[in-house]
């Protein structure tokens, strides 16, 4: 538990991503929570009448099976180095922790072979979201919205 009584993410990542058995006891109980969360948000936005376009923004999406329910996958890829640097700064995580977070998630070739596109994020950020936008005018417009929000 954290100093303000919520979760200690760090400390849960270092016991998880250390050992397999206790990364897998984990996923068997929050994955399905998981799938079930992103089921019923996508039922009630079905409901209500949303946009004509959803999207589930997941790193783990193939390995939950959730592109079950797309209509489209892609995928956002940056080189191994790359995303363990951005770890490193944006979490403050040690690099081995960073490597092994990102060794349990389906890597790049992989995920290419499943998702229906992929857009480089080797860049600035700023090259990322415009990779982004066109990738989101493409589509909507094959979908036929009219107007959209910017996705970044």
């Amino acid at each position: 538990m954290a100093d303000d009584g919520g979760l200690d993410r760090a400390r849960l990542g270092a016991l998880v991503f250390a050992d397999p058995a206790e990364r897998a006891r984990l996923e068997r109980i929050l994955h399905p929570r998981m799938v079930a969360e992103v089921e019923r948000r996508l039922d009630e936005w079905r409901r209500g009448g949303g946009a004509a376009v959803a999207v589930i923004d997941a790193a783990i999406l193939f390995e939950l099976g959730l592109d079950r329910l797309c209509a489209e996958t892609v995928t956002v890829e940056a080189a191994v180095e790359q995303q363990v640097a951005r770890l490193m700064a944006s979490r403050g995580m040690q690099e081995g922790d960073a490597r092994a977070r990102i060794a349990v998630q389906a890597g790049g070739a992989a995920r290419r072979a499943r998702a229906d596109r992929a857009i480089d994020n080797d860049g600035a950020p700023s090259e990322l979201a415009q990779r982004v936008r066109a990738w989101w005018g493409d589509l909507i417009a094959r979908h036929g919205v009219a107007r959209s929000e910017d996705p970044t």
